[in-house]
């Protein structure tokens, strides 16, 4: 049996491995037959040959994985892969690989022909990535409501290893109940630009009060007020320009809101669920705010800190 992953995601690649590794050593506890053969790590067409030709006397079927054969190869020793898989019996073989090989490729095509189970593993963007965040929660045994969710995956944005760990520490702190935002804002440290799409998200919501603690809690980590500010201004005035296509034009399409506007397509996505709660008026209006706000702290006519949370408790 053999299975095909390939995509630049690998979270969950390397999770469906360990769940095949772990039911195979349910049965063979020893480990023997167990193979995890890494290109990267120089593993070579021969080694890969002799592991899948090999009679193992303590395990009647071999698990091995293969990874980024295609990226350490050239064409000719991915054709010769070919005849060593197509004899691996009863054993189960991963070919797991780290990009998108060439769709025209020999040893591509008969893998997609061949495999049991084929899956591409691209990064998870927008909603997709706001419900993988959500069932991770459950999948530790706790919870999330949804506005944790979206400022979670909006902080960190698609490292799913780094989401993982801390969804496991919030879950252990919230200790049964349903993590909130506010769990996610005492423990959870996000980058700046992340920080402020889950506050703008939150401030669509209608919640000042929790975009005002995640303001303070940037400015409490020592993240430059100057910078949070222009993140602030950064991310209206992308809301402003998708919101032509979305609320003029009721175009959905992120892939050609992406190309109208000169944006990139996950910048787009990250912003529909955004623009569906916001009007073009108050977009407008808050950009006129962040803009009176830009000259008169050029003026010294504001404490850039004050005028922050003005805009926030005005949005």
């Amino acid at each position: 049996m053999i299975f095909f992953f390939y995509g630049k995601e690998a979270f969950q690649p390397l999770e469906r491995i360990r769940a095949l590794r772990d039911r195979f050593l349910v049965k063979n506890p020893a480990g023997s037959g167990y193979h995890f053969l890494d290109c990267d790590d120089g593993k070579s067409l021969g080694e890969i040959g002799h592991v899948l030709s090999a009679q193992n006397l303590f395990a009647q079927e071999q698990l091995v994985v293969i990874k980024d054969f295609f990226s350490c190869n050239d064409a000719h020793a991915q054709k010769e892969l070919i005849p060593l898989l197509e004899r691996s019996g009863d054993d189960v073989i991963v070919v797991w690989e780290r990009c998108v090989p060439r769709k025209n490729a020999k040893l591509f095509t008969w893998l997609v022909q061949n495999s049991s189970d084929t899956q591409l593993y691209n990064f998870l963007e927008g909603p997709a990535l706001s419900q993988w965040v959500s069932g991770r929660f459950k999948w530790y045994g706790g919870g999330a409501d949804a506005r944790a969710c979206t400022l979670l995956a909006s902080g960190i944005g698609n490292d799913l290893f780094r989401l993982d760990c801390e969804i496991l520490k919030l879950v252990t702190y919230a200790s049964g109940r349903t993590v909130t935002s506010q769990d996610i804002m005492l423990l959870v440290k996000m980058d700046v630009g992340g920080d402020i799409f889950g506050a703008v998200e939150i401030l669509a919501y209608g919640d000042r009060v929790q975009a005002l603690r995640l303001m303070h809690k940037q400015i409490a980590s020592g993240d430059d007020i100057h910078y949070i500010f222009s993140m602030y201004l950064y991310q209206v005035r992308t809301l402003l320009a998708i919101s032509g296509m979305y609320h003029d034009k009721d175009q959905r399409d992120k892939s050609i809101i992406a190309k109208a506007c000169k944006l990139h397509p996950y910048v787009v996505q990250k912003s529909l669920p955004i623009l569906a709660r916001v009007s073009q008026r108050q977009l407008l209006r808050a950009h006129d705010l962040l803009a009176s706000i830009d000259q008169d702290m050029k003026l010294g006519k504001r404490d850039v800190q004050t005028a922050l949370t003005h805009f926030v408790t005005t949005f």
